[in-house]
């Protein structure tokens, strides 16, 4: 099943009013009340999702497989964060309304993190964009809430606690959005939230407040200079990758038939890449020499596709600066909602990121390989930092829920109709009940589906 693109009117129009905007989302409760989007249950045709996942790793590198296989099954979560394909296609099949925004495609909680602003403040955003496509906005915030409920189980909280969390997000993705859809278009696109906001969102929880001030001192120095004092040494005269494998193998010790698209090719590959640069950036670039590359299998769901570290010099010794070369695929979304306007997936991540994020890394661009494949290339660690969600607490987890659904709807709000949207959420709980509900189910199904995987693919790990 393909979902329709139904836009409801032409709500980018100077000319359709506020009042008129914010009705007919208001009329979409009519097609699609919210508490039918509570509804969750898993259709007789629904694919196996071994299979949606083994049809995912055809393409894969093989010997890198078995390690997405170990991370996966590792609990539901990290299974969760793997399984994106399968929960797109239960996505496609439940009730929406129709308001379209640039999703995300996998906003998990653990997608979202600090990071500089070109302008070297730190951000909170959403920070995963592989599967970025425009779609409906409830697909992006039923994918957090399930996260949510998911981590909460993981962790070893209540079902209370589960559903406070999801309130508490929602709530947060309401008010935020409600701010944002009084705004003028400059006003939302100029919007962000800095350190100092989060820190006002959970000024009542001790622990994450804790917590960011720890993540952004953590952001502050995770620098190219020192990811070069941790992954690089000195071999003779050279300075080159620290092979750790399967994780990071340099590149000039992987056998042909595991080093990817790229090949051999990476000197060409900076080129491409540097033409898709604005002009001032290529001058920048121009000064850089390139001294070494390594394959990192990078996450959960993306192990197995092609990503690279180039390191790169300046005319300084000491000077180092390190990029991250990232195969881009098709969107999970892809034949479920309508097809990509970018000819390659390279730019529609680039696209994609550029459109949702308050701030984005001005080194993003993107190139396609002598052999056809896409990737896109932004920096290496300057200054990120993500939130350890290992141990946190039910308050902590339901404080941080807060942060993820104001950011979300910060990143909806760019690039979709807030005052429609919130002409749909209205003003009651009935969203967030619904979404506790949807959360709730949603859970049951997927620790369902780890165990099918681990009971298909956990014994061969073992072998």
């Amino acid at each position: 099943m393909k979902v329709e693109r139904r836009v409801a009117s032409p709500l980018g129009h100077a000319e359709v009013s506020v009042g008129e905007r914010a009705l007919i989302g208001r009329s979409k409760r009519v097609d699609v009340p919210r508490s039918a989007q509570g509804t969750f249950s898993p259709s007789a045709d629904r694919p196996d999702p071994v299979t949606v996942i083994a049809q995912q790793e055809e393409s894969r590198l093989a010997d890198l497989v078995p390690l997405r296989h170990e991370r996966m099954l590792v609990d539901p979560f990290t299974f969760y964060r793997g399984a994106a394909a399968m929960m797109a296609w239960d996505l496609a099949h439940t009730p929406h309304t129709g308001l379209y925004v640039q999703l995300c495609g996998d906003a998990h909680l653990a997608n979202f993190g600090l990071y500089a602003a070109p302008s070297r403040e730190l951000v909170f955003d959403v920070s995963d964009f592989d599967e970025t496509l425009p779609g409906p906005w409830e697909f992006d915030v039923k994918r957090l809430v399930a996260s949510l409920v998911v981590a909460t189980r993981s962790l070893g909280h209540t079902t209370a606690d589960g559903d406070v969390a999801v309130r508490n997000a929602i709530s947060a993705y309401r008010r935020e959005l409600a701010r944002f859809a009084a705004m003028t278009d400059l006003e939302v696109w100029y919007s962000r939230h800095r350190v100092e906001d989060l820190r006002h969102l959970v000024s009542h929880d001790r622990e994450v407040a804790r917590l960011t001030d720890a993540t952004a001192s953590h952001a502050t120095r995770n620098t190219s200079q020192r990811a070069f004092a941790k992954l690089v040494e000195q071999v003779g005269d050279q300075q080159v990758f620290r092979n750790d494998p399967p994780v990071l193998v340099r590149m000039v010790d992987l056998p042909d038939s595991t080093a990817g698209s790229l090949g051999r090719e990476i000197e060409q590959v900076v080129e491409r890449y540097r033409r898709s640069l604005p002009e001032h950036l290529k001058v920048l670039i121009e000064r850089y020499e390139v001294l070494d590359v390594a394959r990192k299998a990078v996450g959960v769901g993306s192990v197995g596709t092609e990503c690279y570290i180039v390191l790169l010099r300046g005319r300084r010794r000491g000077d180092p600066f390190i990029l991250q070369v990232k195969q881009a695929v098709a969107s999970v979304f892809e034949g479920l909602l309508p097809r990509s306007r970018y000819r390659s997936p390279g730019a529609r991540v680039v696209a994609g990121q550029r459109l949702m994020q308050a701030a984005s890394d001005p080194f993003l661009g993107s190139f396609t390989s002598q052999q056809g494949a896409s990737y896109y290339v932004r920096q290496f660690r300057d200054a990120k930092g993500a939130f350890e969600l290992t141990g946190l607490s039910a308050n902590a987890l339901g404080a941080y829920a807060v942060m993820c659904g104001a950011s979300l709807a910060r990143a909806h709000a760019r690039s979709g109709d807030s005052v429609a949207i919130q002409g749909y959420l209205g003003k009651s709980a009935a969203f967030e009940d619904s979404m506790v509900q949807f959360a709730t189910s949603y859970a049951d199904q997927n620790e369902r589906d780890f165990e099918r995987f681990r009971m298909a693919v956990g014994p061969r790990q073992g072998g």
